[in-house]
């Protein structure tokens, strides 16, 4: 607020008629500040009235029991012998059946080969001879060693190392079991030229191959994966027109017992430089087609009968007590 101006009228006395020097007050006005409101705002608590339950007193009736001494009977036991039926076992030999097996060997029919008339020499099986045919046979060449042979009539055998060729042959033998007895295995391949100053071995071949693919390339060794540390027949090629006998009895075992993978044989030769050619499965004249012809028999079993007891009751008697009652005083 500002300072408000108030006019506040004063009074002068004259005197009349002499003039004296009189002394005439005056009267200035003056500022003074009136009161004014001044809007002051304050806070004043005001109450509000909360109802706020207070506790009432409920009766509660509560039960208190009293126990009375009542005189209730109870049973007792006192025992009694009673007589019981209480089975044991007495075992009594019983007829029982239990199968044992026991080895027996069917043969089947052999056939007996000629005797070689000269070490080295293969003997001559005269017609044609029994066994299987090859599943796949061919041959590779060093100096066409993209070429595939599986289809000829003949394959064949020559040692040059600029251009050797090498035979391969394999049977399928999985129908045989694997627990089969081998008592013997030939070999026949038919001769269609000779020559006396060679050697030929046949080495068991390490890796598989199918008549239809393979090329001097197509192994991890070049020419062939094969073992050469065991010839499983080792002849010279001097008979021509000869369907040539072998014994690989021991291969074959190793093949059928699995003692090594069946991927056939290969035929390999050193010396004079002559190409020896054999006849193949696709040959037209069927007694010049390879075979092998194996002999084996499988165990059978047969059944023994064996007594095991089993067992039989007998009745044996014990004592049991049975139940009575006395009355006792208890408590509820």
């Amino acid at each position: 607020p500002s300072p408000t101006l108030t006019n506040t009228p004063t009074y002068t006395s004259t005197f009349t008629p002499s003039p004296t020097l009189t002394h005439t007050p005056t009267y200035t006005p003056t500022i003074t500040p009136s009161p004014t409101m001044t809007n002051t705002p304050t806070y004043t608590p005001t109450g509000t009235y909360t109802f706020t339950p207070s506790p009432t007193l409920t009766f509660t009736p509560t039960f208190t029991l009293t126990p009375t001494l009542t005189n209730t009977p109870t049973s007792t036991l006192t025992p009694s012998p009673t007589l019981t039926f209480t089975p044991t076992f007495t075992p009594s030999p019983t007829l029982t059946y239990t199968p044992t097996s026991t080895y027996t060997f069917t043969p089947s029919p052999t056939f007996t080969p000629s005797l070689t008339p000269t070490p080295g020499l293969p003997s001559c099986y005269s017609g044609t001879p029994p066994g299987i045919l090859p599943s796949d046979d061919s041959f590779i060449k060093a100096d066409s060693p993209l070429n595939n042979y599986g289809g000829d009539s003949t394959f064949e055998v020559r040692p040059d190392n600029s251009a050797d060729r090498r035979g391969l042959i394999k049977f399928d033998l999985s129908s045989i079991p694997s627990n089969a007895q081998v008592t013997s295995a030939s070999l026949y391949l038919y001769s269609q030229d000779e020559e006396p100053d060679q050697t030929t071995y046949l080495y068991r071949v390490t890796s598989n191959w199918s008549e239809s693919t393979v090329t001097w390339l197509t192994w991890s060794l070049l020419g062939g994966d094969f073992d050469n540390s065991i010839s499983h027949f080792t002849f010279i090629p001097s008979q021509k027109d000869c369907m040539l006998t072998m014994d690989i009895t021991n291969l074959v075992k190793q093949w059928v017992n699995g003692t090594y993978n069946n991927y056939g044989l290969i035929l390999y030769s050193t010396g004079s430089n002559h190409n020896i050619k054999y006849s193949s499965k696709e040959n037209g004249t069927t007694s010049e087609r390879p075979k092998l012809n194996v002999i084996y028999s499988v165990p059978t079993t047969t059944s023994t009968l064996t007594f095991t007891p089993s067992p039989s009751f007998t009745p044996t008697y014990t004592s049991t007590p049975s139940p009575t009652y006395s009355p006792t005083p208890t408590a509820p």
